[in-house]
């Protein structure tokens, strides 16, 4: 019996529709849980945090430095 690693990628590593269709077609196939699910949930998120924190920033209501350091948390990067 083999044990797969599975790397996650960056968020940034692909546009938030990208996301939505890979989750979309993993679930179309009977994947509802698992690491690629997962990952895809979590990118979604990220996506979602980022579009606040830029309304945000463009508001003068936070700085890019801290929206990068919340999105590093959200991403679960140290």
């Amino acid at each position: 019996m083999s044990t797969t690693s599975y790397a996650e990628s960056d968020p940034r590593s692909r546009p938030p529709e990208s996301w939505r269709g890979r989750l979309g077609a993993l679930t179309s196939r009977g994947e509802t849980d698992g690491p690629r699910v997962d990952e895809a949930r979590r990118a979604l998120s990220w996506w979602a945090a980022h579009g606040v924190f830029t309304e945000m920033i463009d508001r003068g209501q936070l700085t890019i430095e801290t929206a990068e350091h919340m999105l590093d948390l959200i991403r679960g990067a140290s």
